[in-house]
């Protein structure tokens, strides 16, 4: 069980750490911190992943960066895909985070067991999802 000393004393800090939370960590393995605002903004996508509602989840992508579609996946390729695809979104979307890569100040990448996403910092404490592939993680 890892993840960032620095992740757990922003949490603390901002008494912010909960069960929910924490779960979404339990599988990390980098040791590269998160900034609270952009976790805080992945608790809430993952939250509107599960509902696979186009309104929310389109929320947090920047305009013209992510396509959503909803119609289901061709078989055998349900799980692979540069679209958010909202049956998928309900059905196979991995919320664990696996790694946090900081590829720039502004640009994180944040794998899972499904998907990798890019956020980019749009403003101070705003972060929207640049880029979203489906493709299990190996």
């Amino acid at each position: 069980m890892r993840f960032s000393t620095t992740l757990l004393c922003v949490f603390l800090a901002a008494g912010s750490l909960v069960a929910g939370d924490y779960e979404l960590l339990k599988r990390c393995t980098t040791d590269e911190s998160i900034p609270f605002p952009l976790f805080d903004t992945y608790t809430r996508f993952v939250a509107a992943m599960a509902t696979a509602d186009q309104v929310q989840v389109s929320s947090f992508c920047r305009t013209g960066s992510v396509h959503i579609t909803a119609e289901t996946r061709p078989a055998g390729k349900d799980a692979v895909g540069d679209d958010i695809n909202l049956q998928f979104a309900r059905k196979g979307f991995e919320k664990h985070i696996l790694s946090v890569v900081k590829e720039s100040e502004d640009l994180y990448r944040i794998q899972t067991a499904t998907t990798t996403m890019w956020f980019t910092l749009v403003n101070p404490d705003t972060w929207k999802l640049s880029k979203y592939v489906d493709k299990p993680h190996e």
